[in-house]
C-alpha cells in the first residue's frame, strides 16, 4: 500500500456578505484528499492559491500573524499524524486520518483525553449512561479545577491537591 501524505492551506471558490472566503487544509492521503475547515475566512484577493499563503492585506496586517500562527499550528498536527504513522509503519487511511486530526487535542490534555475515552466506551457498549454521566461529572469537576491538565503534569501531588479540592470546594466526601 502507498504511503504518500501532503497538507496544503486552500481557500474557498464561495464569497461571503463579508467580502472573505473560508480557508480549509487539503490533505492528500494515498491519493484521497480531505477537506479540513478551518473556521477562518480571508479576502481571496489576499491568498496565493499557487503557494498555498495568505497575503498581508496591508503592510502592518494585525490578522496576517495570527492567523499564521493557527494555520501553521493545524498543518503541524497534519504533519505529526503523518511522521507518526511513517515511523510506526502503519497505513493511514483518509478516515483514519480525519480520527486522529480531530482527536489530536486528546494527545497532551488529559481533561480531553478522559471526556473523549468516556464517550468512545459508552459509544462502543462497554460503560452505560448512568456510569457515562458519573465519568462526565467528575471531569467537570476537576475542569472546574483546572480547564487543562497535560499528561505531563499528572505526578502524586497534583492527584493530592485535586482530592483536597473535591473535599472542600466539591462536597465529594
Amino acid at each position: 500500500m502507498e504511503r504518500n501524505y501532503s497538507i496544503k492551506l486552500c481557500i474557498r471558490d464561495e464569497i461571503k456578505k463579508d467580502a472573505t472566503s473560508s480557508l480549509y487544509l487539503q490533505a492528500i492521503i494515498n491519493r484521497s484528499v480531505c477537506k479540513l475547515p478551518l473556521k477562518l475566512s480571508w479576502p481571496r484577493a489576499f491568498f496565493d492559491r499557487a503557494r498555498g499563503e495568505l497575503l498581508k492585506r496591508t503592510k502592518t496586517d494585525p490578522d496576517h500573524n495570527d492567523f499564521q500562527i493557527i494555520i501553521t499550528r493545524e498543518v503541524a498536527k497534519a504533519n505529526e499524524i503523518f511522521k507518526t504513522f511513517r515511523l510506526s509503519d502503519r497505513v493511514l487511511t483518509k478516515e483514519l486520518f480525519i480520527k486522529e486530526y480531530n482527536e489530536f487535542t486528546s494527545r497532551e490534555d488529559f481533561l480531553s483525553f478522559m471526556l473523549l475515552k468516556a464517550r468512545e466506551r459508552h459509544k462502543r457498549g462497554k460503560i452505560s449512561w448512568n456510569t457515562f454521566r458519573a465519568h462526565k461529572a467528575t471531569y467537570n469537576k476537576v475542569k472546574a479545577w483546572r480547564p487543562s491538565i497535560a499528561f505531563a503534569d499528572i505526578s502524586p501531588r497534583l492527584l493530592e491537591d485535586l482530592e483536597g479540592y473535591l473535599k472542600k470546594k466539591a462536597g465529594n466526601k
